[in-house]
């Protein structure tokens, strides 16, 4: 599970740093998603710790800022495991009307 998640936001970062507004090049941009999501500050990221919760709040207001729309009507947060961890996802709309990235 931490491996998924780890990877998720990587992928999430990635799709950020592509398609946002960039300043300083490639590297940068992904070097300082990346510091920030693996800061002493979030304490390891552990699925729903207290740093976990402010990495996913840094993803999904990194997901609005480059006009990355939630999934969900109810917003970027996916509840699983009784509604006690969540996942952040945000859709790209495709060129038909029924694809999504």
């Amino acid at each position: 599970m931490k491996r998924f998640l780890l990877i998720l936001a990587a992928l999430s970062v990635s799709l950020i740093s592509l398609f946002g507004n960039p300043t300083g090049s490639l590297q940068e941009r992904l070097g300082a998603h990346i510091e920030y999501l693996a800061s002493h500050d979030l304490a390891g990221r552990l699925a729903g710790s207290e740093g976990g919760k402010r990495a996913a709040e840094y993803v999904a207001d990194a997901f609005a800022a480059v006009g990355i729309v939630p999934f969900r009507a109810e917003g970027y947060f996916h509840p699983f495991n009784d509604g006690s961890l969540r996942n952040v996802v945000g859709c790209l709309e495709g060129e038909s009307s029924d694809t999504y990235v």
